[in-house]
């Protein structure tokens, strides 16, 4: 998908617009502000920057480019189903002539042959090569969002880039065949040269030519796109010389070479050899689950998930939105962390086991959205994501080695080690030493046979990869969760939590009670995005409820509506889920407070319903300093007197009494 930085569009920071006046060739874009016309100059760094925090959004002149891409525009899992299988379809093809090498889209052989396999191997019908082109065309504009089908917008489209301009493409893409190894961008400069060039001679005939002769450039990501489509065996045979490159392309086992850094990322969980204690009283919380996507090039972590939940959906959404996400505001949590951590942004190739958690079609659709080929792994075959496994055993190995409360099985079974009279580090502990190994140590070490530092191969890698920046809100929507609810009265109900709106009223004056597609955000329930039926965006909506929501999981939901369904046994009347959570934290302090040896297994299960974790690191929301009124987003376990246990018949009528 070509960039959305370019000439011409448009940026938003602090309710200001700017016009991208210029882009210069280290990549330093000029922009002008719309109502005073003052000039500023930013590096594309800086710009990405602002746009991986959320503080700053492109607004592209292209309205279909802003109607698919825009911050609040439909995820690619939000479209109908049946047009999400033809699009999918038509990504079979776009997808086969990535990786095939082939230069151009012409009615060739090697391009017949291509359609017939994917066509037999896939049972789908034939295209023709210029359906094919224009597949390319539009995946290579729009993502795997130009390839849904545009059933409502029939008549004129938009017309083919001449012969002359691709002409002029080619050559511009023959320039990566140069030992020099030019940047996109130079090569992009020149391809811009010769077109300026081409125009202005036009200009000078004595005869007008004709509109149409003129020539228009294709975006710098589209650019980029067909650079990435010339065969990596083509580019290192002028890099590094023939001989090498047979030697580097002989067939074996292995999984494909990353040749740079995010062509293929790694993800996995395991289980930390550690018992981590509350920070207030102490007490063992368990062992936390570990989530890292690691890139295959370089070994660099690209992102992480630490906490008690158990491997699901919600904690591989976590670790791969942090592993695209920018990481400055993050390490802020951990002053004792020096170094940077640089890697951010999309994937090109992610590759995991064969996990429940990972064969979902939510999974699949917010991959392909952020344009990321899913790869899962041949069954029995771990060394398919090696670098992972082999990252997994260093943090075992190295961080976790002297670390207190380790947990040995060999002498755990003898009753010769207590992991709970050992376990003397504090999650905020853990995760701070944890994230100071892991940037200042593990990042900056060399590693495996060819003492490669990973941070020095990816601030190498870094000037020849162009990474897009991608908005906070854009990575939630993508992994929402996607439902269908009907807009009543009183607004939105999802697993007994009401929503509502003054849009929402809006829609049912306009509508009546009809269906509405939402988006639900598992790690947070406070909250829903629902689909504008016309203009096909997203619009937020909150709870009715938000003492109750606010920071609501839903596994934390899903605890306090089993206890609610007990206590209402009880009680001919409804019993509140606020009171029914209140009750939970009360049962769980209480458990801690009056008990000196606590399961693990019980801690853990307190904690994965307290949601402790990194992504609640530095929120201050500890339950001993909250008002009965406010939510417990992190309750830590008391250690001081509490009063006595209350039954369940006298909690009833206390609040029923209220």
């Amino acid at each position: 998908m070509r960039s959305s930085i370019v000439t011409g569009n448009f940026i938003v920071k602090d309710e200001r617009q700017y016009e991208i006046t210029e882009i210069g060739p280290k990549k330093e874009i000029y922009l002008k502000d719309s109502i005073t016309s003052a000039k500023l100059k930013y590096s594309f760094k800086e710009i990405s920057d602002l746009i991986f925090l959320g503080q700053a959004q492109v607004i592209s002149t292209d309205s279909k480019f802003n109607k698919l891409h825009s911050d609040d525009a439909m995820d690619f899992h939000s479209y109908p189903e049946e047009l999400k299988a033809v699009a999918r379809e038509r990504h079979l093809y776009v997808k086969a002539f990535e990786v095939s090498g082939i230069k151009g889209c012409s009615n060739k052989k090697p391009i017949r042959e291509l359609i017939e396999t994917v066509a037999s191997q896939n049972d789908i019908e034939p295209i023709s090569w210029r359906t094919l082109k224009r597949y390319i065309d539009a995946y290579g504009e729009y993502g795997v969002r130009g390839l849904v089908p545009s059933t409502k917008k029939k008549g004129n489209r938009k017309s083919r880039k001449s012969e002359k301009l691709e002409a002029f493409i080619s050559d511009a893409l023959e320039q990566f065949k140069d030992s020099k190894r030019p940047t996109f961008a130079k090569a992009y400069e020149g391809l811009k040269d010769r077109i300026v060039i081409h125009n202005h001679e036009l200009k000078l005939q004595d005869t007008p030519p004709d509109a149409s002769e003129y020539l228009d450039s294709i975006s710098y990501q589209g650019f980029i796109n067909r650079a990435k489509n010339i065969a990596p065996a083509d580019l290192l045979a002028a890099y590094i010389g023939k001989a090498k490159v047979q030697t580097k392309y002989r067939v074996s086992s292995k999984p494909d070479k990353a040749y740079l850094i995010l062509d293929r990322a790694e993800i996995d969980h395991t289980g930390g050899d550690c018992i981590v204690v509350d920070d207030s009283s102490r007490l063992p919380l368990g062992r936390p689950n570990a989530t890292a996507v690691l890139d295959k090039r370089s070994g660099s972590p690209l992102g992480m998930n630490i906490g008690f939940e158990a491997p699901s959906f919600v904690s591989v959404g976590r670790a791969v939105k942090h592993a695209i996400s920018d990481k400055t505001e993050f390490l802020k949590q951990f002053p004792k962390v020096e170094g940077d951590w640089p890697c951010r942004g999309a994937f090109c190739e992610l590759a995991y086991d064969r996990g429940a958690e990972f064969e979902s079609t939510l999974l699949e659709d917010a991959l392909d959205d952020l344009q990321i080929a899913g790869r899962g792994n041949p069954a029995g075959m771990p060394w398919y994501k090696g670098g992972v496994e082999t990252f997994f055993k260093t943090i075992n190995e190295r961080f976790l080695n002297d670390t207190p409360g380790k947990v040995f099985s060999e002498i755990l079974d003898s009753n010769e080690y207590d992991p709970e009279k050992n376990a003397v580090i504090s999650l905020s502990e853990f995760l701070e030493s944890f994230y100071v190994w892991l940037v200042d140590v593990y990042m900056r070490s060399p590693h495996g046979r060819d003492k490669t530092i990973p941070y020095v191969v990816w601030k190498q890698d870094e000037p020849f990869v162009d990474v897009e920046p991608i908005s906070p809100k854009k990575l939630d929507l993508a992994f929402s969760q996607n439902l269908t609810r009907r807009n009543n009265d009183d607004g939105v109900v999802y697993e007994h939590i009401k929503y509502d709106s003054f849009e929402l009223k809006q829609l049912r004056m306009q509508f009546g009670n009809e269906d509405v597609q939402i988006k639900v955000d598992r790690e947070d329930l406070s909250q829903i995005q629902v689909l504008h039926p016309i203009d096909k965006k997203f619009f937020a909506v909150d709870s009715t409820d938000q003492e109750y929501t606010q920071g609501l999981t839903y596994y934390q939901h899903m605890v306090c509506k089993r206890y609610k369904a007990k206590l209402a046994k009880e009680s001919t009347d409804d019993v509140s889920l606020a009171y029914a959570r209140r009750r939970i934290k009360e049962i769980i302090d209480d458990a801690f407070a009056n008990t000196k040896r606590v399961k693990i297994a019980h801690a853990k299960s307190a904690s994965r319903f307290n949601d402790l974790g990194q992504h609640q690191v530095g929120n201050n929301t500890n339950m001993s300093t909250q008002n009965s009124t406010q939510k417990p987003s992190m309750p830590s376990i008391p250690t001081g007197d509490v009063k006595p246990k209350e039954s369940n018949s006298d909690f009833l009528k206390r609040f029923q009494n209220k």
